[in-house]
């Protein structure tokens, strides 16, 4: 992972708050650093989730519209916004896969 990804990575991480969290999990991973671990949804990525990976913008646009580009809904703006919500409430448990 570029310098450049891993300070932006580092400046999102403080700026959500969530800094601590993170490094709480990658603990539990021997050797772990957030640009090893960066790459494990590609690594695990399955039919249901494939959207959640990227964004194709149309020829000659570089904005997001989700009407436009994900009129269903699933998309990796929409699922970076309900995994968020999820981890701010305090009474989601997570489900064993």
């Amino acid at each position: 992972m570029a310098h450049g990804t891993t300070a932006w990575s580092n400046s999102v991480a403080g700026k959500v708050g969530h800094a601590g969290e993170i490094d709480k999990l990658l603990a539990l991973e021997p050797g772990a650093t957030l640009e090893s671990i960066s790459t494990w949804a590609d690594e695990h990525r399955n039919p249901a989730t494939a959207a959640w990976h990227y964004i194709n913008f149309p020829k000659g646009t570089c904005s997001y519209a989700a009407a436009r580009d994900f009129p269903d809904g699933n998309c990796v703006v929409a699922a970076i916004d309900k995994q968020l919500a999820r981890s701010w409430d305090p009474t989601h448990r997570p489900t064993s896969a």
